[in-house]
């Protein structure tokens, strides 16, 4: 099997699709990877001492999730995050301690 060689960055998340070609199974596999860190650190600082309101309390920001994560999410669970059917396997997603991190501000999401 071949090395990895690079396909694409993405400007806006900086995910870097690659590809190797498997001469034995005839098949060329695709490889995403993304640092969600930087995200994950903010979102951490955030927990600590916002509480993710807007300037007139009328909404509030209560998860960040990238589309990387929504892309494993799927993969993993079957759950379409922007799925208002989902909803409930997105909060149960975002309550555990895998995704915690995802959310918002100091509050818990309900």
């Amino acid at each position: 099997m071949g090395d990895w060689r690079f396909l694409s960055r993405d400007p806006l998340s900086g995910a870097v699709e690659s590809f190797k070609y498997d001469e034995s199974e005839d098949r060329c596999i695709i490889r995403r990877t993304a640092d969600n860190s930087p995200l994950i650190e903010s979102n951490k600082r955030s927990q600590m001492d916002e509480t993710g309101w807007n300037k007139d309390k009328s909404m509030r920001l209560a998860a960040r999730i990238t589309p990387d994560i929504q892309l494993e999410w799927l993969q993993k669970y079957g759950v379409r995050a922007w799925d208002k059917n989902h909803k409930k396997k997105v909060l149960q997603l975002l309550n555990s301690n895998e995704y915690r991190y995802l959310r918002y501000g100091r509050h818990f999401i309900i």
